[in-house]
């Protein structure tokens, strides 16, 4: 009669238990850090061969621009494709190392894609989207990813995702919808400034904790970088002003920020590729808001190439209307 040893701390394809979720847990988390350094990683060397630049700071590295037409949109799902498949591409292999057998890849990127991406629908804070997105993807893998006896759950030939299937995928993705909209729409915050007295930001000056009253007025400035092209600014407004806010001026400067809002260049402004375009805008409190006035972006429309352009960029640090009286 023989006998055959089987490590308790290593599951096998003939194990009956199902895996644990402290188990998924560790191993998730190990493929979220590992993969979203990966994905860092590459966007910094594209921006860096000056080929796509994109918003990496925060959790823009997984959403990296606003939402705001059909275009914005299809470059949005084609980035959260990639992103899935290289963080969900690693997540399974972290945990099929842990767990044994063999992980069906498009169970593995379906519940990784649900668990990272929901928490930009239902959580309204970053912390709160971070934890989120670390709880709920490692329950997610253990419903979706394996079954009720602790096996995992393979669909029909048919309808797995294969490797060649996942990097047609991304290649399509990455040429076709998210290229052409990052090369068009190469816009980014670097920062941004309010005097008083609004300001969750760190630069606010005053200090944080004035009180601001109707009639006051706010003065917001922020800076905006081009890619290596030329672009030609015909107008600018502030996004979230939530009808309290009312803009009274704005001022635009290349390279300079605007010592006062009279001071302005006129638009149409051509602005050289790396040049900074630097925004300041004077707005005036017209009544008290029921809730917090957040100033989440600045639309921008400008001509590049010959064509009529227009992207919504995020402020690097969201502007708060944090008191009222």
């Amino acid at each position: 009669m023989s006998t055959v040893a089987v490590s308790a701390g290593s599951p096998d394809a003939s194990d009956p238990r199902r895996p644990g979720y402290g188990l998924l847990l560790r191993r998730v988390l190990l493929g979220q850090v590992c993969g979203s350094l990966c994905l860092w990683v590459a966007a910094s060397a594209f921006a860096w061969l000056s080929l796509v630049r994109v918003n990496l700071s925060g959790l823009s590295i997984y959403a990296p621009w606003i939402i705001d037409g059909a275009w914005s949109a299809a470059a949005s799902v084609g980035w959260a494709v990639i992103v899935v498949a290289v963080i969900g591409s690693i997540v399974r292999a972290t945990v099929q190392a842990r767990t044994g057998g063999t992980l069906s890849r498009g169970l593995t990127l379906l519940a990784v894609a649900i668990g990272g991406y929901a928490p930009l629908v239902f959580a309204a804070s970053s912390g709160a989207r971070i934890v989120l997105a670390a709880l709920v993807t490692p329950a997610l893998v253990l419903i979706v990813v394996f079954d009720g006896s602790g096996q995992p759950r393979h669909p029909a030939a048919a309808l797995e995702l294969s490797p060649r299937w996942l990097a047609a995928l991304v290649v399509v993705s990455a040429l076709v919808l998210v290229a052409p909209f990052a090369v068009l729409h190469p816009l980014l915050s670097f920062t941004n400034l309010e005097t008083p007295p609004l300001g969750s930001n760190p630069n606010s000056s005053p200090p944080v904790g004035n009180v601001l009253r109707p009639g006051d007025h706010v003065q917001v400035t922020t800076a905006l970088k081009p890619g290596d092209a030329s672009i030609t600014v015909t107008a600018v407004r502030f996004v979230g002003t939530g009808g309290v806010l009312r803009v009274d001026q704005i001022a635009t400067r290349v390279n300079t920020m605007p010592a006062a809002v009279v001071r302005t260049t006129p638009l149409p402004l051509r602005l050289n590729a790396w040049q900074a375009l630097w925004i300041s805008a004077r707005l005036t409190l017209t009544r008290c808001p029921a809730r917090p006035v957040t100033l989440t972006a600045v639309r921008v429309s400008y001509r590049e190439f010959g064509l009529s352009l227009s992207q919504t960029v995020p402020l690097d640090d969201n502007t708060n209307v944090l008191a009222c009286a």
